[in-house]
């Protein structure tokens, strides 16, 4: 898993450094990274097949992804007013600390999935956010386009979407997956 990480950090920087107009190296960083997420998440799809929850936190998250999309995109200067990224990226740390460290403190497997089940609903909250953010840059990026002049970077701009859809698919299959669990004892 650690030569996972370090090649998606390593390609998610080749990828910003990479000229877009340079669409054969741009567009294979971005299937390489895609490639590289899709193995990430086959434990996380193994947990909602044992639990029978894959398929409804699918479509969960698919409805969140347009619903967040479309708001962002259409209202989201009038949500945001300020850089949410800032202090959700200060947030996403500080959670991603806790839960490294908190994890050496839990003695039993029920304040583990306590543990987990209340970090993925915090982790799902600030990716919602940070995609309702991304989509309100989104329209700000496409309003700067020039054609000929300003070149868009689809596979920078996708990459941002595709990384929090990951995210928020893998907690809400946690969070269904826990509370199915639970609901069993």
């Amino acid at each position: 898993i650690i030569v996972l990480l370090v090649l998606i950090i390593g390609l998610s920087i080749a990828l910003r450094k990479t000229n877009p107009e340079n669409l054969v190296a741009s567009n294979g960083i971005w299937l390489a990274l895609v490639i590289l997420f899709g193995i990430l998440l086959i434990p996380t799809i193994w947990l909602g097949r044992l639990t029978n929850v894959v398929g409804l936190a699918g479509l969960i998250t698919i409805l969140l992804v347009v619903v967040v999309g479309l708001v962002g995109y259409y209202y989201g200067d009038k949500i945001i007013r300020f850089d949410w990224d800032y202090y959700l990226t200060i947030a996403l740390v500080i959670l991603i600390v806790v839960s490294l460290f908190g994890m050496f403190f839990i003695t039993n497997a029920e304040d583990m999935m306590n543990f987990i089940y209340v970090l993925s609903i915090l982790f799902l909250i600030i990716f919602v956010l940070l995609l309702l953010s991304n989509h309100k840059k989104l329209k700000e990026n496409s309003e700067k386009c020039e054609d000929g002049k300003i070149v868009p970077n689809y596979p920078v701009e996708s990459w941002n979407i595709v990384i929090k859809i990951y995210y928020i698919f893998k907690n809400l299959i946690n969070i269904m997956a826990i509370r199915k669990l639970k609901s069993k004892k």
